[in-house]
């Protein structure tokens, strides 16, 4: 009788722990699975500074739309732009969840990158000018320079191209600059 008691306190225990445990783990599933996300592709922040770029800011903003690294969000600042930079910038923030727009008065590229800086979340930063734009693979490949080297930053050239011509994508960087921490 000692015996057969002792086995079914085990058993009840055993199977009330299974099931809290399976309750707990079902709860952590999706903050474990976005936390193990996040460490195979860290949310990289790419900041575009814009004033008055309106020729040019569709095609920055898809080129960016356009990457193939899953995990970026993009902040766009538009520095007191006069012509429709700033219309431009909220009609693409409907389209794709992943773009915040600042608007501020003009102060500057550089503290419409600093107002970017502020509003990121990112564990990694891009910056893009609003008249550039870059290849599909320029945070992946950014992102596999990190990686590979084990550092804090990367950095790739840049190719300049006349408005008229469109750019040619070389698999290969001409050069590679990796600064370890």
């Amino acid at each position: 009788f000692g015996l057969s008691v002792i086995f079914s306190v085990i058993r009840i225990t055993v199977g009330f722990l299974a099931g809290t445990v399976a309750g707990v783990l079902a709860g952590a599933t999706s903050s474990f699975l976005k936390g193990f996300s996040e460490f195979l592709s860290p949310l990289v922040s790419i900041i575009v500074p814009a004033y008055n770029c309106e020729a040019y800011l569709e095609r920055c903003l898809d080129s960016i739309a356009a990457q193939d690294y899953p995990n970026f969000e993009v902040v766009a600042v538009d520095d007191g732009s006069t012509d429709s930079t700033g219309a431009i910038i909220d009609r693409r923030m409907g389209n794709d969840s992943r773009l915040t727009v600042v608007h501020t008065a003009n102060q500057g590229a550089s503290l419409a990158r600093k107002t970017g800086l502020e509003k990121c979340r990112g564990s990694f930063v891009a910056f893009v000018d609003a008249d550039d734009y870059v290849s599909a693979c320029y945070i992946s490949e950014l992102m596999a320079l990190i990686r590979e080297y084990d550092c804090g930053i990367a950095a790739c050239g840049v190719q300049k191209i006349p408005a008229t011509e469109a750019a040619v994508f070389h698999s290969e960087y001409d050069s590679r600059y990796i600064l370890g921490f």
